[in-house]
């Protein structure tokens, strides 16, 4: 059962609980507009394909071998962030595994989020 809720990330002003959704912001640069949408604040209860383990915001729709590695890292961790940093996580995953074919944003997009993550710990 998936709840969306339809908000996508306004980031006028930085609060505490933002503050990782800002970071991607800042490390996305002009690819923010292309990402944010991606950014939703959606609670998943379905895991990935069968073949996969951590539960994770894919939906099932994503097979875990689609995920880099970086992000799959990343994913492990998915029951202990807060709803901004699975966020970030979402729209990382959601922009690298939409069917477009690899490019340098792709890593970029990787490495905001990475970076956004990690510096918030």
């Amino acid at each position: 059962m998936t709840l969306d809720l339809p908000e996508v990330p306004q980031l006028g002003r930085q609060t505490p609980a933002r503050g990782v959704l800002h970071r991607f912001e800042s490390e996305l640069g002009v690819l923010w507009p292309d990402v944010a949408p991606l950014c939703t604040r959606r609670y998943v209860k379905e895991g990935l394909a069968a073949d996969s383990t951590p539960a994770t915001p894919l939906d099932g729709r994503v097979p875990w071998h689609t995920v880099p590695a970086d992000l799959q890292a990343l994913l492990v961790g998915w029951g202990h962030y807060d709803e901004n940093e699975r966020a970030v996580l979402r729209g990382a995953v959601g922009f690298v595994t939409d069917g477009h074919r690899w490019s340098p944003d792709d890593d970029t997009v990787i490495e905001a989020a990475v970076r956004a993550l990690l510096r918030g710990h």
